[in-house]
Parts: structure tokens; sequence; C-alpha cells
């Protein structure tokens, strides 16, 4: 479905030619959140239900969260002004650990805090969900990505369209079926209005660059929002550096850009990635960052993950303790029925972890009917020493099973409508299980996976490079 809308013309021209700005696609900013809309659409009712407002009061604190926004970003950016930074970090609107932000690239702010190394924020938020309780949790000034959705609501309808006006029944639909057609008419219409706020997000943040003349911008790699700023940068002639947060697949559309030509897609000046394996993958993978691969350096994790490679010599204590993390995606009832599998095996705990960035409750809730079973507990981030007790870690994505096999712990790819892991599976890394295997037999085996087995796999996400070293070559 994808590859299918990536093909669609518009007035005899190829769609990410159409939306395009500098010369780039905008069109390609989009693959990430594109996929997960297709991906809605071909969903189950079950994961497909979207949360509504229920509260009487939803408009008022919709335009009090707003004007916060907006007030906030005036005070920061005057802020700015006065300071100048040398350095603009743009991230998502988490607060964690000491420096009260994404723990996924926590030693960059050390980094910048240790050396005295002025710096700025960009963040991305979400509206609804807690924005001025997390504002004053950080207690520092930051300028949201969001100013420009909120301007483009004001000023819209006094404002000149970038792009053409799409004329659907022009489009030849010849490849999709009738309820595929009804989606994608409907994505069309709403990826041309964000892509005129695309357009006014680059402007406005040129602006933003041009005026503060920051040396650099470092961004987490949240590919469905941070390509409007890498352009913006890009335009009022600030360096970009961009940090791998999370794994890469073939299900990670927005760092491959199927079917797009890699020339007329953006990535950062720098790309840092963890290491060489995952250097090689995302080479691999898409062709984007194959014709980019000059720009890739190996710089070590700039998340607050322990980064210690030797291999966990697990206790031995006679129970078998399978850690489950929570997956954001993963379909409730597909991963309950596992549970359900795991803990009728004998001898045997599970441990569900929770994210730190989603509230524990709403977590809890997705595994309600197994947390008063005596084998069932939930866990938070576990140390090296809690790590050893535990014999397997299953999931269907988690970027936390390819951590794990750094750490030398057996992993199970869970087989569900969600599992986007297979190439553990496929590189020999971890095996798959099925809800109609013979689940406590196989976990078992999992568990007694020699250490020489997992060294060898552990070994591929070894490297020597330190996230310090590469910030100070660059600052």
């Amino acid at each position: 479905m994808l590859k299918k809308m990536n093909q669609i013309r518009i007035q005899d021209r190829p769609i990410y030619d159409f939306y395009s700005y500098h010369g780039y696609s905008l069109w390609s900013f989009y693959q990430q959140i594109l996929w997960e809309e297709i991906q809605r659409f071909h969903a189950d009712d079950g994961r497909t239900k979207k949360r509504k407002k229920n509260y009487a009061f939803a408009p008022l604190k919709d335009l009090i969260q707003k004007i916060f926004i907006l007030g906030i970003s005036l005070v920061s950016f005057i802020i700015f002004l006065i300071k100048r930074p040398r350095v603009i970090v743009f991230s998502n609107d988490i607060v964690q650990g000491p420096f009260r932000t994404d723990l996924r690239i926590n030693e960059l702010y050390r980094f910048l805090n240790e050396r005295n190394i002025s710096y700025g924020e960009i963040i991305h938020t979400v509206f609804n969900r807690g924005i001025i309780n997390r504002f004053l949790a950080r207690r520092r000034p930051i300028f949201y990505l969001e100013n420009a959705d909120i301007v483009f609501s004001l000023t819209s309808r006094f404002k000149r369209k970038f792009f053409a006006d799409i004329k659907l029944n022009q489009i030849n639909w010849s490849d999709f079926s009738e309820k595929e057609r009804s989606f994608a008419q409907g994505i069309l219409k709403l990826f041309s209005k964000r892509a005129e706020i695309s357009i006014l997000k680059i402007k406005l943040f040129k602006w933003f660059f041009k005026i503060l003349k920051p040396e650099f911008l470092f961004a987490i790699d949240d590919v469905r929002y941070y390509h409007e700023l890498l352009l913006a940068a890009k335009l009022a002639g600030v360096k970009t550096c961009g940090f791998q947060h999370g794994r890469f697949n073939q299900y990670l559309v927005g760092w491959i850009n199927y079917q797009i030509p890699p020339q007329k897609c953006l990535i950062p000046d720098s790309y840092f990635v963890w290491n060489e394996y995952w250097q090689n993958k995302i080479i691999s993978l898409s062709p984007t960052f194959s014709y980019y691969q000059d720009r890739i350096r190996i710089a070590g994790k700039p998340g607050s993950i322990d980064q210690s490679q030797n291999i966990i010599h697990r206790t031995d204590d006679g129970i078998m303790a399978v850690l489950i993390p929570h997956e954001v995606k993963a379909v409730k009832y597909e991963i309950n029925a596992y549970v359900e599998k795991f803990l009728a095996c004998p001898k045997t705990k599970v441990l569900y972890r929770l994210r730190q960035d989603i509230p524990e409750e709403e977590q809890k809730k997705s595994v309600a009917q197994f947390l008063n079973h005596s084998d069932f507990k939930i866990v938070g981030p576990m140390t090296d020493s809690e790590l050893r007790t535990v014999d397997v870690i299953t999931g269907t994505y988690s970027t936390m099973l390819y951590e794990m096999v750094e750490k030398g712990i057996p992993i199970a790819v869970l087989e569900s409508s969600t599992t986007e892991a297979d190439d553990l599976v496929d590189e020999g890394m971890a095996t798959k299980i099925t809800l109609d295997s013979e689940i406590c037999k196989m976990m078992k085996k999992i568990s007694e996976t020699k250490e020489n087995v997992l060294k060898k796999s552990a070994e591929k996400f070894h490297t020597k490079a330190d996230i310090k070293d590469t910030l100070s070559s660059i600052l």
C-alpha cells in the first residue's frame, strides 16, 4: 500500500516531486507517519480505535495550552537571544533522569552540561498530555515545534497556499481497491494540509536559526518530526547532527523512503549511529542512507542505557524468569495470550517491564488480568544484577530485544500481528515462538542457550566508540 501511494502521480508528476521544497521531497518527510496510518487502516478494531476527548471543556483546555505554548516559546526565544546558544537540541517532550529529558539522548545533555556548552531546546510535544506539568518539571526555557501548527491554524484562511489544490478525480486509481482508494484520497487531503504546515514550519525555523546563529542543531532522529528542522537549519547555514535512538528494520520506512530517489530525501549533515552493526544495517536497508553513507559515523550510544558490554552470567535459582517489555503498538490480547501460556509453565514467572515515557497506570491496563497473579510482577528499569535473574526476554519489536542481545540474554520473538524483530531470528540471534508451539519446552530450550552462542551474537553490537569522544571531536 505504501509503495502504491508513493507511485501516485499528480499533474503528471510523482507525488514525491509534487510536494517538494528547495529540491527536497516533503512527501519523504511523512513516510513514517503515513506508514502508521496504513497500519491502522489494515488493523483490527482493537488497534484502530482512537481516544475521544471525554471532558466537557476540551476546546477551552486546548486554547489554554496553545496560548501557553506560544507564550513560553516567545519568552524562551528572548532568553535564547540573550544567551546565544552554541547548540540547539531537538528532542521529544519527555522528562526523565537527572537532566529532565528523553533518556535516549541523556548523555548528550550530560556532555553539554559538564562542558558548560550553551544550548537551547526545540521540543516536539503532544497536546492534552500534561504539557504544562512537563514544562514545570523541566524548569528551563524551550521553544515548541508546534508553534508553526498553531500559527497555521490562525492564519491559513488568509494565507495563499504554496501548493496547488489536488484534483482527486484526475489521479489514476486503477491499482487501488475501492476501500484503498477511499483511504488514499483521505490521506491526500490530510497530507496536502500537512505540506502547507511544513512550508510554514521551515520558514519559521529558518528565521529562528538565522537570528540565533547557533553553530549546530543536535537532533534525536525522530523521522516523524525532525525533517523540517533539518531543512530550516540547512537553509540558515547551521550544521545538523542526527543521533540514532532505536533500531532499524524494513518496517521503519521513514529511514528507508521506498521508491523515492535518495537525492530528494534529506538526512543530517552528520548521522551518528551506535555501532558498526547498525551502520551496516541502515546502509543495507535504505537507499537514502546508502547514498549518503559518507555522513554516517559510529559514535557510541547517546542514551543513558548501561553501555558496558560484559556478558551477563545468569543466576540459576530454579525459576525461569521471562521478561516482557511493554510495547506501544503490540496488540493487547495477543501479548496476553502469550503471558497466559508462560504462566502455565512450571516454575515460571513473568516480569512485565514498563516504559518510563508512558503513565504507569496506562501500561498496567494492558495486563490488568494478571496483576494479582503471584507469578506476575511489574518492573521498571533493571540493573545488570537484576537482569542476571532473567532467563529469556520476549517481545515483538522493541529495541530492548536488540539491546539485550548485546547483554548476552536469550531472546524469544513472539509471532503476532506487530512482529518486526524478524531480523534477529533471520540472523540467528533469537528464536521465534508461536502460540500453537510447545511454548514451555521451547522457552526452556531458549533459556539454556550456550554462553558461547550468546557471546557470538553480542559481539556483533560491540564498539569501542564512546559518545563523549564523538562529541568532543565535534565541539
